[in-house]
């Protein structure tokens, strides 16, 4: 039998964040969706592979805001879907948390096109 590959994105609540993003050694990645989004929806495969392409230099996390409210409150997403990247290791908590910006030309189906997306994490990473 065959399984499908686990996918390496964890569900991210109040409860768990300190021990999955703020002792992480790398880098974290936070996706702010809603299941009833379509641009969340359709943003979720995207998210899936490029969690696979990065995972050397980044961790990957998904917050439901319909379900965990607390941390919606601390980052406060204007909406959804929304990214952050959250670095535990930089000293100065006002560069702790870089929000992806939202493209200027969204991708009608996703918000985010995944070439925007490889983007901004390459440049986060290379800087």
């Amino acid at each position: 039998m065959i399984r499908p590959k686990q996918s390496n994105i964890i569900e991210l609540s109040f409860l768990n964040f300190k021990p999955i993003v703020m002792e992480s050694k790398k880098p974290v990645v936070v996706k702010f969706y809603s299941n009833s989004c379509h641009l969340c929806k359709a943003l979720k495969p995207i998210y899936e592979r490029l969690a696979d392409e990065y995972e050397q230099n980044l961790n990957f996390c998904r917050v439901d805001v319909n379900k965990d409210q607390l941390l919606s409150k601390y980052f406060k997403p204007d909406g959804v879907p929304e990214l952050f990247i959250v670095n535990p290791l930089e000293d100065d908590s006002k560069k702790r948390t870089f929000l992806v910006p939202y493209p200027k030309t969204p991708d009608p189906r996703t918000g985010f096109a995944e070439s925007y997306l490889k983007q901004q994490f390459d440049k986060y990473i290379n800087k």
